[in-house]
């Protein structure tokens, strides 16, 4: 993620690759999906990333079509 990006265009931008490498017939799992969106996050979020992880909060995360 850009510094200057908002997160709702992230992860619109996001959303479209992991749709394209479904249609493409991969398939990856949402808890992968979570822990490449939440490494790629700025510092400035790192707050939130560790909450997420340490209340395993990203298992709840789903990725639809």
């Amino acid at each position: 993620m850009k510094d200057s990006e908002l997160v709702k265009d992230f992860f619109y931008r996001a959303t479209e690759i992991i749709n394209q490498i479904r249609s493409y017939g991969d398939n990856i799992s949402d808890k992968r999906i979570t822990e490449k969106i939440l490494r790629s996050l700025p510092q400035k979020f790192e707050h939130i990333v560790v909450v997420i992880e340490e209340k395993k909060i990203c298992q709840n995360f789903q990725f639809m079509n």
